[in-house]
């Protein structure tokens, strides 16, 4: 399949298989999306109390300890953390995106083709009375 496009590749499929088949491409494993969004929350959920145990040992001031360095490690290891979840999440974002505006495409041209035909399918006789009907002005009630 070298030289094709992946929109092209995927136009038929849905966003949840194209983007399977192109995991198994790459050698990787599928993952739904609603838990990496779940494991992004929960991964901050998990970091705020570790800072704010970090920061209360800061203010108690015991000695010559270095929390608030070690406040600004955990809040480093958590930004890398995010962002490295967060990019692979906009990645997939991103395809699902593409995929689904092209269907969208794909299926109004569809549609548009299917309106075409209709015009030019010949008309029947209730057909062609019911445009006449359409065409006259209404009269107004009194």
């Amino acid at each position: 399949m070298t030289g094709l496009h992946q929109s092209n590749m995927c136009q038929a499929k849905t966003t949840e298989s194209c983007a399977r088949g192109e995991a198994k491409r790459r050698g990787q494993q599928f993952v739904e999306k609603q838990p990496l969004y779940e494991i992004l929350y929960n991964l901050n959920q998990g970091f705020e109390p570790v800072l704010d145990q970090l920061q209360q040992l800061e203010k108690l001031g015991l000695g010559h300890q270095p929390w608030k360095a070690l406040r600004v490690s955990v809040e480093e290891n958590r930004a890398e953390v995010n962002f490295e979840l967060v990019e692979r999440l906009a990645e997939r974002e991103e395809r699902d995106w593409t995929n689904l505006a092209w269907i969208r495409l794909r299926a109004g041209e569809a549609s548009r083709s299917a309106r075409r035909a209709d015009r030019w399918r010949p008309l029947g006789r209730w057909n062609l009375l019911m445009m006449g009907r359409q065409n006259q002005p209404r009269q107004r009630q009194p």
